[in-house]
C-alpha cells in the first residue's frame, strides 16, 4: 500500500511538472520576443515579462493545479533564498509581488474578474509563504535552455549536444542549483548525447570550492572520468579570479590569468566524496584559447602520482614522441 501511494505522489508530482512545461511560455504568443543575437538590457527586461504574462491567460482557469500555475510563475526563478541581484532570476521577487498585488486590486472590483482575483490572491499566498517550488523550476529551466539552444532559428543554427551542455555549464553558476547541474550532467546528458561523455580525462575546468563562509575558484585538470561525469578526479593547478558582470544575464566575463596563484602540490580531489567544489565552466582549447594554453604550459611538468596512468595535455606529445623513438 506504502508503494502504491508513494507511486500515485510520484505520477502527480510528474505530472504538473509535465504541464508545467507545457504552459510555461504561452504568455510569448502575445508578445513580440526580439530576435537575433544578444539582447540588449531593455529587450532582456522586456522577455522578463513572459512568465506573468503566461500566468495571467492560465489564471482565470480554475481547472488548472495551483501548482502549475505557480511553476509558469517561477520557472525562471530556479535559485530559491538567493538574492536576486547575485542570480539570473526572474522576474525580481519584489516587483512580482507588487505587479501581482496591483492586479488583484485591479481584478477585485470587475464583477467578471472576481475569478482571476481569487486566483491571484492564492498565488501571492503562496510566493509569500515562500513554499518550496525550486525542483520544479530547475527542471523547466534546464530543459527550457536546453531545447533553446539546440533548436534552429533564424539568426543561429542549432548547437550540438556537446556545445549546448558546455554553454549551460558556463552559465550554471548564476542560473541553477549545483544539484540539478549534477543530476542534468549524470543522468540525462550521456542519453542526449550518444552515451559520450561531456566532461573528460585531460579537460580543464573550473570549480566553485566553499570554505569559511566564503566561495573561492579553482582550475583544475580532470585525470579520472568516470559514469557520474559531474564528480570526476581532479589535479587542482591554481586558484583563478574570474570577472563577473551582466551581458545582459551575470556570467563569467574574463578569467584573470596574471593573478592565477599555481598549486605546487596539485592536490587531488575525488568529487564525488567532496560536497564542497562543483565544476561552474568548462574550458573550452578554441573558446578559451589563451587560458587553455597557459593552462597546457603550467601542466607540463606535473609530477605524476603513484600509480597515475593519465597523461596531461602538455606531455601527450611529449610522451608519444618518446615512445616512437624507442
Amino acid at each position: 500500500a506504502s508503494s502504491f501511494r508513494d507511486q500515485r505522489k510520484l505520477d502527480d508530482l510528474v505530472n504538473v511538472t509535465m504541464m508545467s512545461a507545457l504552459l510555461c511560455d504561452i504568455g510569448q504568443s502575445k508578445m513580440k520576443m526580439p530576435e537575433g543575437m544578444g539582447l540588449s538590457v531593455e529587450e532582456y527586461d522586456y522577455v522578463k515579462n513572459h512568465p506573468l504574462m503566461s500566468y495571467m491567460m492560465l489564471a482565470h482557469e480554475p481547472e488548472i493545479d495551483p501548482r502549475v500555475k505557480r511553476n509558469v510563475l517561477c520557472h525562471h526563478r530556479p535559485l530559491r533564498g538567493s538574492a536576486d541581484a547575485h542570480t539570473n532570476n526572474y522576474p525580481d521577487y519584489k516587483s512580482l509581488i507588487r505587479k501581482l498585488s496591483a492586479l488583484e486590486e485591479k481584478y477585485r472590483a470587475d464583477p467578471q474578474r472576481v475569478n482571476v482575483a481569487n486566483d491571484i490572491r492564492e498565488q501571492l499566498s503562496l510566493l509569500k509563504a515562500d513554499i518550496p517550488y525550486d525542483e520544479d523550476a530547475n527542471i523547466l529551466a534546464v530543459a527550457s535552455e536546453f531545447a533553446s539552444l539546440t533548436s534552429k532559428v533564424p539568426w543561429r543554427d542549432a548547437y550540438s549536444t556537446d556545445e549546448a551542455v558546455r554553454i549551460m555549464i558556463n552559465n550554471s553558476y548564476f542560473t541553477y542549483s549545483d544539484r540539478i547541474v549534477r543530476e542534468f550532467l549524470d543522468h540525462v546528458v550521456m542519453s542526449l548525447n550518444e552515451n559520450r561523455k561531456i566532461i573528460q580525462e585531460g579537460d580543464y575546468i573550473v570549480v566553485a570550492a566553499k570554505g569559511s563562509g566564503k566561495t573561492f575558484f579553482e582550475v583544475c585538470l580532470v585525470t579520472a572520468a568516470n559514469r557520474y561525469q559531474s564528480r570526476p578526479g581532479i589535479d587542482r593547478i591554481a586558484t583563478i579570479y574570474p570577472e563577473m558582470g551582466r551581458s545582459p544575464k551575470l556570467k563569467f566575463l574574463n578569467f584573470n590569468l596574471d593573478k592565477l596563484r599555481p598549486d605546487p602540490r596539485y592536490a587531488h580531489y575525488e568529487l564525488d566524496k567532496d560536497d564542497s567544489r562543483h565544476i561552474v565552466y568548462y574550458i573550452h582549447p578554441s573558446h578559451d584559447a589563451k587560458m587553455y594554453e597557459k593552462l597546457v604550459e603550467l601542466t607540463r611538468g606535473r609530477p605524476r602520482r603513484a600509480g597515475d596512468t593519465f597523461i596531461p595535455p602538455g606531455q601527450a606529445a611529449e610522451a608519444t614522441t618518446s615512445s616512437e623513438s624507442g
